[in-house]
């Protein structure tokens, strides 16, 4: 293999969701001349997928929004927390809801669009968010491992032994 092709390899990992990720992960080899099955997924194996699921765009957002304080002299535009809001529609935790609503309260006066689009939040806030993804991101990470470990010790699924 040469660069060249680990490098498009890598591409179309790198444009994978999570659920894609986790697909391929659990995928079964097709044997020719054999009837299609599909991997039997149980309610623990998905929801720790959807866990880590969670994990990994908390961390996503996470890596966006510090690269996005090291162009930016440590500050986030307020779009980046209006961003955020999206992302807790999808994948809700706590903290990180409390820092978001209080970020765009505080500039909930401006309305004009403009305007918006130049507000910078505080340097305090915008570390606060990446910490709290962070945050989240192992909270998801702990979700996930506890649901594997009741798994592994809980009881086996018949068609399992």
């Amino acid at each position: 293999m040469t660069d060249a092709d680990d490098q498009r390899s890598s591409q179309v990992f790198l444009a994978l969701g999570p659920a894609e990720l986790c697909a391929l992960a659990g995928s079964t080899v097709a044997v020719e001349g054999a009837a299609p099955t599909a991997p039997r997924t149980s309610v623990p194996e998905a929801s720790a997928k959807a866990a880590m699921s969670a994990a990994m765009n908390y961390h996503r957002f996470a890596q966006s929004l510090c690269a996005t304080t090291l162009l930016r002299d440590g500050a986030l535009p307020l779009s980046s927390f209006e961003a955020l809001t999206i992302l807790l529609e999808h994948f809700p935790c706590s903290a990180l809801t409390s820092l978001v609503e209080t970020v765009t309260k505080r500039y909930a006066d401006t309305k004009n669009e403009n305007d918006r689009a130049r507000l910078v939040v505080d340097r305090a806030s915008s570390d606060r968010a990446v910490r709290m993804l962070w945050s989240c991101a192992s909270d998801k990470i702990a979700e996930a491992e506890r649901i594997m470990a009741s798994r592994l010790h809980g009881p086996v699924l018949e068609g399992e032994r």
